[in-house]
């Protein structure tokens, strides 16, 4: 438990920095509160980093299955019949054989996922406060259980990039390569359509309630597997219907992220449907994904954009930069994060915490 006491104190005090940075238009204490933003940010994603990279095989809804075949792969090489994607494998046999230990793996995956997360937030996000508690919020839980999709969730965010600055075949090219740790990744192709997405909520509402109850109704995901079987393993029982509850949770935090980015970002704004659209995607993929949580699992793809945009569109108005809206903001984060923690420990096995050492 002493772990996550550490995270809420350390969160905690991010939340209060960011309510004391707003208060002071001192040039001096401003440059001040800029090292302190900065020191806070090294702070907390080291510690998130600790965490992860030193963690036990006990760790992780699938560390243990991840163990097993890192495992396989290192003695047995890359195997066309083993049903992980082959660019996993050949990072599992390229790593295994150098450090044969898993634990190095663990080490490595960490921080591989933790720096390109880090160099997202500290070039590109104009508040690390909010920054922070969004890693905690939308990246903790799964660098710590889906680790092949992890590494096609940074590789996305390198990709996502390339496409704000235009470079659409430069995103083409990532997203295949992204694909080749997990064939998921296909869907941030959606994003070269982004401006499809730009709708109003009395509009979008309605159409995901339609997709809602197709997905109840089992409508979506035979189609799906028609097309391909390759994740037909997950419907076995123990993975049909993540439930209303896991469903639940994951559409109030989708539509509450939509919800604050769409009052939040100017009409105008040039990017506007590009970025409007990594906040609208997720919930379609949460709706749709009752049956199959492979499908929910998608909208990761596009939520870990907002541990930038998010922060960004907050800066972006000014009536939204208030003491008030700052700390609703971080609370609703912290919250996301310990309910299910809490109320929901067999969701990831976070909780009791144990390092490998243990």
């Amino acid at each position: 438990m002493i772990p996550y006491i550490v995270i809420l104190f350390l969160s905690i005090v991010i939340v209060f920095c960011g309510v004391f940075s707003l208060e002071n238009n001192c040039v001096k204490i401003q440059g001040c509160s800029k090292q302190i933003e900065l020191f806070a940010f090294f702070v907390f994603f080291f510690y998130l980093f600790f965490l992860t990279a030193f963690r036990s095989v006990e760790i992780g809804n699938d560390t243990i299955a991840y163990k097993n075949a890192f495992e396989y792969l290192v003695s047995n090489g890359v195997s066309q019949d083993f049903r992980l994607e082959k660019g996993f494998q050949y990072f599992c046999v390229f790593i295994g054989k150098i450090f044969p230990d898993f634990r190095f793996f663990l080490f490595i995956h960490s921080a591989i996922c933790y720096g390109v997360v880090a160099y997202y937030v500290y070039f590109y996000s104009k508040n690390k406060y909010l920054s922070c508690l969004l890693t905690l919020c939308l990246c903790f839980s799964g660098f710590t259980n889906i680790l092949r999709q992890d590494l096609a969730l940074v590789a996305g965010i390198v990709a996502y990039l390339f496409l704000k600055k235009g470079r659409i075949f430069a995103f083409v090219l990532l997203v295949v390569f992204a694909a080749q740790f997990h064939s998921t990744a296909y869907c941030l192709l959606i994003l070269l359509f982004h401006r499809l997405f730009d709708v109003k909520p009395i509009y979008l509402f309605p159409i995901i309630v339609v997709v809602l109850v197709l997905s109840a109704a089992n409508f979506l995901v035979s189609p799906m597997l028609l097309v391909s079987d390759k994740y037909a393993y997950y419907l076995s029982s123990n993975r049909v219907g993540s439930g209303w509850l896991a469903l639940g949770y994951y559409m109030i935090r989708s539509i509450v992220f939509y919800m604050f980015a769409y009052y939040s970002f100017f009409p105008d704004s040039k990017s506007r449907s590009l970025t409007m659209s990594v906040f609208i995607i997720p919930i379609f993929f949460c709706a749709a994904g009752f049956q199959m949580n492979l499908i929910q699992r998608m909208a990761d793809f596009f939520f870990i954009f907002a541990v930038v945009e998010l922060p960004n569109a907050y800066v972006q108005t000014k009536r939204m930069q208030t003491q008030g809206t700052f700390a609703l903001l971080s609370l609703v984060l912290i919250a996301f994060f310990f309910i299910s923690l809490i109320f929901k420990p067999d969701w990831n096995f976070l909780y009791p915490y144990s390092f490998f050492w243990n």
